[in-house]
């Protein structure tokens, strides 16, 4: 009975992390329709497209809500609840391949590529839908793989609102076969995003393998997850300041130096957790800073505006986001020891220091701004 609440929890939590990647990143496409952000009226796309797209955005924001809605009423997830949850990820995917083919029109190759892993997300589907639920694990077997599924979700979303906000900066001259510097930040996130949501959906559906292989692949997918939003922020970055774009890559790097040291000269602390659990770093200062991030620097990337608060915000801001990655990436290793604790809390100490050294190009904006 414990096992079986045990994996209840699990599948209400794996759905809940879904639920709310999805309205993350189907809101803000409806926010932007309704509001006339966006102009889908114009001769080319014709009548049909704006209906057609809310319509394809509502029905990927109630695919993705009702298997948690369904799971918590009546129990463990069946054929209904995982045909919405892939049907959900599917719309996704359609949702990004129609934002790019609205933005770069005479590019088929974005549309052919989120094809490919559609095709993916359905195989996956039948492969799952034949065999039965994943059998049931430990807590430990369990909680890696929603941390892990956590952040996919929480990256995803991200990625989405970079695309989205890049298209929106996009749409008022819209790309075609010249070069623009949008095009690379675009293609980047599109393609980051597609994966996102496919590695989304297997982390929700997970497949019954053992628990060592599913540590090994959930390390894997929060590795790719986390490359993604780097090389997105990268290419961003580049558009406005070219090479030093590799800054970047600054703080991840020390951190990763600093864990080699650990390993070679482990610390001397005995039980650096002080007996506590030791859970994964929250997503939410990451997320908020990627937000600021995004409302800064596309803008300068069509009109070319960047002065020094500007230039430093943008790279302390990155910075922030790339060691908040990495410390949430530390917080997933288990088994956890005195090395990974320390290595996790030199992360913490980079990503805030950065964020807290990023507020005072920010607060000369602000006040820029009011006078």
């Amino acid at each position: 009975m414990a096992a079986r609440d045990l994996e209840m929890d699990a599948w209400i939590n794996r759905y809940r992390s879904l639920a709310e990647g999805v309205v993350i990143m189907v809101c803000p496409v409806l926010l932007a329709i309704a509001l006339n952000k966006v102009n889908l009226k114009i001769e080319e796309h014709g009548r049909v497209v704006p209906i057609i797209m809310l319509v394809v955005a509502a029905i990927t924001l109630i695919a993705g809500i009702c298997p948690f809605l369904i799971c918590r009423l009546t129990g463990p997830p069946h054929t209904v609840t995982k045909c919405m949850a892939s049907l959900s990820c599917t719309c996704l995917v359609v949702l990004a391949c129609w934002i790019m083919r609205l933005i770069i029109s005479d590019n088929w190759l974005y549309p052919a590529i989120g094809a490919v892993f559609g095709l993916c997300i359905v195989v996956s589907t039948v492969i799952y839908g034949r065999r039965n639920n994943a059998a049931p694990g430990n807590a430990g077997h369990y909680n890696i793989q929603e941390n892990s599924l956590e952040l996919s979700a929480g990256v995803t979303a991200l990625l989405f609102l970079g695309l989205e906000g890049l298209a929106l900066e996009g749409q008022n001259n819209v790309l075609k076969s010249t070069p623009d510097p949008l095009s690379k930040p675009m293609g980047a996130s599109f393609i980051a995003c597609v994966v996102g949501v496919w590695l989304m959906l297997l982390e929700t559906n997970p497949a019954q393998i053992s628990h060592d292989k599913i540590s090994n692949l959930t390390k894997l997918f929060d590795i790719i997850m986390t490359s993604g939003i780097c090389l997105v922020m990268f290419f961003i970055i580049d558009a406005l300041m070219k090479i030093k774009a590799l800054l970047l890559m600054a703080p991840p790097f020390l951190i990763l130096m600093v864990h080699v040291f650990h390993l070679v000269f482990p610390p001397t602390v005995v039980n650096a957790n002080n007996g506590r659990e030791f859970k994964p770093a929250s997503l939410e200062l990451t997320k908020v800073t990627f937000t600021g991030f995004l409302a800064v620097s596309i803008p300068r990337i069509r009109n070319g505006s960047l002065n020094k608060c500007t230039h430093w915000f943008i790279l302390l801001a990155a910075s922030a986001i790339a060691s908040g990655l990495v410390w949430r990436l530390f917080t997933h290793v288990r088994p956890v020891d005195n090395k990974v604790v320390a290595t996790a809390n030199i992360a913490s100490f980079c990503t805030h220091l950065c964020i807290v050294i990023a507020a005072i190009p920010f607060a000369v904006m602000a006040g820029n701004a009011l006078s």
